[in-house]
């Protein structure tokens, strides 16, 4: 069993699609660079190396499956949560199935995290949520097309790859 350290998971995950959609990041470049920075960052950082990279970590300290369930399954969550921070919004609408949601997720840490490294792991995972919802946010204020953004995540993500792998 062969396991490959974080940046070279990363360049076979971003290698890739970043260099098949860098033209299209470069003759889009304008519209790329009319978005507001704090839209680029929720964007690459949701959905690029920066979450693949807390995720991996984290999956070293609870276990995948427990991230199968944390990550989508506090998506609402997280969203309503960033929502209501972010723009203000009655995210909240909703609130007794994201009551359940919450309550699921305490059960899980409670009845789950029994040694230190989890409870990060878990921690991590939830984090991956809100990165994750952040990026939803962005990406719909940023009107987007769906090949744009993949440029966007995989090109900007490569770039940003590259000098670790060089070190």
């Amino acid at each position: 069993r062969v396991a490959l350290p974080p940046a070279e998971l990363a360049l076979i995950r971003f290698g890739p699609a970043g260099l098949l959609f860098l033209p299209l990041l470069a003759t889009r470049w304008r519209r790329f660079a009319a978005l507001p920075a704090r839209l680029w960052v929720g964007i690459i950082a949701g959905a690029g190396l920066p979450y693949f990279l807390i995720a991996g970590w984290a999956m070293r300290h609870a276990p995948v499956a427990d991230g199968a369930t944390l990550i989508p399954g506090t998506l609402p969550l997280s969203t309503a949560l960033l929502g209501l921070a972010l723009q203000g919004r009655a995210a909240f609408a909703r609130w007794p199935a994201l009551l359940c949601i919450a309550a699921g997720v305490a059960s899980l840490i409670a009845f789950g995290a029994g040694a230190h490294g989890q409870a990060v792991g878990y921690a991590l995972f939830l984090l991956c949520s809100l990165l994750w919802s952040n990026y939803t946010l962005a990406l719909r204020e940023a009107r987007l097309q769906p090949l744009e953004a993949a440029a966007l995540i995989s090109s900007v993500s490569l770039i940003a790859l590259l000098p670790w792998c060089l070190l």
